[in-house]
């Protein structure tokens, strides 16, 4: 955990974000915590729902293509 830095009479917080590609083959996706999570759906690398998560809208922009190419 990145603890909080003071700047010049600013209090600095940085945070780390962790990107995980998998492959899907078939299945159905399941909420298993409904408590913390309200659903989960699968979307393809270019019709992703808007507004984008911002760290997942800053790797779009810096050109970010999947292996697959698309």
């Amino acid at each position: 955990m990145l603890a909080p830095q003071i700047g010049v009479g600013v209090l600095v917080i940085e945070y780390v974000t962790v990107f995980v590609l998998a492959k899907r083959e078939s299945g159905v996706v399941e909420t298993k915590e409904p408590e913390k999570c309200e659903d989960w759906e699968w979307f393809d690398w270019s019709h992703l729902p808007e507004p984008l998560f911002a760290p997942l809208a800053a790797l779009r922009r810096q050109g970010f293509i999947l292996p697959d190419g698309s």
